[in-house]
């Protein structure tokens, strides 16, 4: 789920994601929350709380777009954060860029210094692919691996197997 800084803010909002669950007995533990950079690094001491309980209750939580916004290392390894996910602006020319390629490497070594999983967003060749790879990153996403599918689609392709 993509939650916005707007609805992390709000005094209520964990209540009204954890009640439905206690009352169906479903596990937060099967919620991934994303949010942005910015929302996730805002001084704001609520969000920093919400997102406690959330994790708390056993849900994920990825920041997502790492690198885009403005960084605070310092705030960041006190957040209650399981994943940081590169933004693909980083991973489009990272072979060809010698910058985009040092960004990527560093959030992925940052990443898995502070115990986090990495995502880069936007793999869409192998030797993109490769790189990452030897770096340590954990997961990827982007067209090399799909195209975005209709949700019927992928229920039928889920089926498979």
């Amino acid at each position: 789920l993509t939650v916005s800084g707007r609805q992390l803010s709000q005094n209520s909002f964990v209540d009204l994601i954890l009640a439905p669950l206690h009352a169906e007995a479903f596990p937060a533990s099967r919620l991934h929350f994303e949010i942005t950079e910015t929302a996730a690094l805002s001084e704001g001491l609520l969000i920093n709380e919400h997102l406690r309980r959330l994790k708390q209750a056993g849900a994920s939580i990825a920041i997502d777009d790492f690198g885009v916004g403005y960084s605070s290392l310092s705030r960041l390894r006190h957040m209650p954060v399981d994943m940081l996910k590169i933004d693909a602006s980083f991973i489009r020319d990272m072979i060809e860029d010698a910058d985009d390629a040092a960004i990527a490497n560093a959030v992925v070594s940052l990443g898995r210094a502070l115990n986090m999983r990495v995502v880069a967003e936007g793999v869409e060749r192998l030797d993109q692919q490769r790189a990452l790879e030897s770096w340590g990153c954990d997961l990827m996403q982007g067209y090399l691996y799909s195209k975005p599918i209709p949700l019927d689609e992928l229920t039928r392709w889920l089926r498979q197997f």
